[in-house]
């Protein structure tokens, strides 16, 4: 069994692991299907809330909705500026 690992130095195995990770995210976005990176994009931004959601309440215990009422007035205000036309999609 193998022991934590000390030090900032990473192996080779890691920066290699580093580098295909970046590779497809920097080439995914320009030669996937609109419909694939839209998902992607949703699945990452549920990932990053449901990870902050699990620092709050799950290490540290405290229940917090602070970043959800964030997530969810900012969803409203892009809902609102988009219905009335207000703003192009990309800057809503």
């Amino acid at each position: 069994m193998s022991g934590p690992k000390t030090g900032a130095k990473y192996g080779r195995d890691e920066w290699a692991q580093w580098g295909i990770a970046l590779v497809l995210f920097a080439v995914v976005p320009l030669l996937g299907k609109k419909y694939f990176v839209s998902m992607g994009n949703e699945i990452l931004v549920m990932g990053l809330f449901a990870m902050g959601f699990n620092l709050l309440y799950g290490v540290t215990g405290m229940l917090s909705f602070g970043q959800a009422a964030y997530y969810g007035v900012g969803a409203y205000t892009v809902g609102l500026l988009l219905s009335k036309g207000v703003a192009p999609f990309w800057v809503a």
